[in-house]
């Protein structure tokens, strides 16, 4: 199990293979091992039987903190909490429903506000999680589950100790209700871990059972600890990925995958790394994680626009999709799914998960699985030393506009955007006529050792007098003689074929010919490909 992962270091890939290999281990033998029978409590059934059984009469516990005694406790003081907060896959208003104790008037859904609905669908799966959290923190005796209808989807019950790990105490298979309202409750004798929270996975794989799974009120039952423990702030970005864990038992800032072979579920490549690369178009953003311990790379093809819950994967290169880099083959992600748990304008948090084939020999069978925690949306803090990327200017300043507005300066900032009749076209820098020494300089975020230069531009080639790319403070002037023109509205001026600078290049200056300028000539954008050194 993962003890404080907010302390992984990056050189400590090869330690946490172990620590979540035997992590691994024990959620194995935790499933081999049989926690105690779950019960319903049904209304009108005489007697408590088990789960594969009729429901029996229902529990007439609601106080907030009645003190328990049972036989198998009977040296404990036991306490009895309703939750006070709560959090679904969906983020939705719906799972605050379940604050407090039972307040549903029988099993017609109503008040309609008083309960936690899931609609399960067969086909296709459905799945989705209810996340409930308490004021206390206690060494956890009991988990009783209050439903409101004649139907559980309920396949997986876990209790969320400080860490935020959480300990399995129920899994089961969908169940048609034979009494409602009924109460599941769980016996918990082996989580020896003061808890704050528990987590009811619900889903329908059986295209037999269908039905509403109707949540009223989760009450936590457990042995108060001696002395104030503070309680974690409730988050709900705690989708449990395949592995076992989630985002959160990944340091911040990181991402920990695996890439697995589906045939024989033996591990090929995993990472603890803090190395992402980040592009976003008018349509959607594409994030590279990298290994930090070989070649192995994933990437995901996600929506621009991105909301907390669950986005099904396309088969590539339908979008939104993903594809695995690995032993110089790209193996196309053929389903999977990206849960967003945490989403802000600078960063993202979640778990991503999908299968796929070798294109080539269609045998060798793909797994991957990645968890990543606050890894950051903007490109300058997303990227790695060495790695190859593509900028446009980010701010542009010149000796003169031919208008504030229309063939301004910061016309020629940004990607190319004049697509027809350039040389009249109002999206491009144009000096004024007077400028008997006209230049302009365009910037970029990120200083790289620069491979290829392009200037997009309308007019004659003649009007460019001199290139030179700029440090932070120096200059590298380049030969115009190695430039080509490449044809077209806008024409380039490009240089893929020159000395790289001994300096880190931040701009470029262009200085231009008066005597060659005419009305024609314009300046749309410029582009600086090149290798992050630092």
């Amino acid at each position: 199990m993962l003890r404080n992962p907010r302390f992984f270091k990056h050189n400590q890939a090869p330690a946490i293979s172990l620590i979540l290999a035997a992590m691994l281990s024990i959620g194995c033998a935790c499933r081999l091992f049989s926690p105690p029978a779950p019960t319903f409590e049904g209304e009108t059934a005489p007697a408590q039987q088990t789960v594969d059984e009729e429901t029996t009469s229902p529990s007439t516990e609601t106080t907030a903190t009645p003190s328990l005694e049972t036989p198998t406790n009977a040296a404990k003081t036991l306490s009895s909490q309703w939750a006070i907060s709560a959090a679904d896959r969906n983020s939705s208003e719906e799972a605050l429903n379940v604050i407090g104790p039972p307040d549903s008037e029988g099993c017609e859904l109503t008040p309609r506000e008083s309960v936690w609905v899931y609609q399960s669908d067969a086909p296709p799966v459905s799945t989705s999680y209810l996340q409930v959290f308490y004021d206390q923190p206690v060494l956890p005796a009991q988990v009783k589950i209050y439903l409101a209808y004649d139907f559980s989807a309920i396949v997986r019950v876990s209790v969320i100790d400080l860490e935020g790990q959480p300990h399995r105490i129920l899994e089961d298979e969908p169940n048609n209700l034979f009494s409602c309202p009924s109460v599941l409750t769980l016996e918990i004798d082996d989580v020896n871990l003061p808890v704050y929270a528990v987590r009811i996975d619900v889903e329908t794989t059986r295209s037999d059972l269908y039905g509403l799974t109707a949540v009223d009120a989760v009450e936590l039952i457990g042995e108060p600890l001696p002395g104030v423990q503070p309680t974690p702030v409730p988050t709900p970005y705690l989708t449990m990925s395949s592995l076992g864990f989630n985002a959160a038992d990944v340091q911040e800032g990181f991402v920990y995958f695996e890439v697995i072979d589906n045939n024989s579920e033996a591990t090929l490549a995993f990472t603890l790394c803090d190395g992402f690369s980040y592009n976003v178009t008018e349509s959607e953003r594409t994030i590279r994680f990298f290994s930090c311990d070989d070649q192995t790379e994933v990437w995901l093809y996600a929506p621009r626009s991105l909301e907390i819950g669950s986005v099904p994967l396309n088969s590539y290169p339908l979008f939104p999709s993903a594809r695995l880099w690995i032993n110089d083959h790209y193996i196309p992600a053929m389903e999977g799914e990206l849960w967003i748990d945490r989403v802000s304008t600078t960063h993202i948090t979640g778990v991503l998960e999908f299968k796929g084939f070798d294109p080539e020999n269609q045998v060798d069978y793909y797994r991957v699985v990645a968890v990543f925690n606050q890894i950051p949306l903007t490109e300058e803090a997303a990227r790695k030393p060495g790695e190859l990327i593509t900028q446009w200017g980010q701010q542009a300043e010149a000796s003169s506009e031919r208008s504030p507005d229309e063939f301004a300066a910061d016309q020629a900032a940004g990607p190319s955007d004049t697509w027809e009749n350039c040389e009249m076209a109002v999206t491009t820098w144009k000096p004024a006529a007077t400028d008997s020494q006209p230049w302009l300089e365009v910037y970029f975020e990120q200083p790289v050792s620069p491979t290829v230069l392009n200037i997009l531009f309308s007019g004659s080639p003649e009007s460019f007098l001199e290139i030179n790319l700029l440090s932070a403070t120096d200059y590298f002037p380049l030969d115009l003689r190695f430039a080509r023109v490449l044809d077209g509205c806008p024409q380039a001026l490009t240089f893929d074929s020159f000395a790289s600078p001994p300096i880190d290049i931040v701009g470029v200056q262009i200085m231009l010919n008066p005597a060659e300028i005419g009305d024609g000539f314009g300046l749309d954008a410029v582009q600086l490909i090149g290798v992050i050194v630092n």
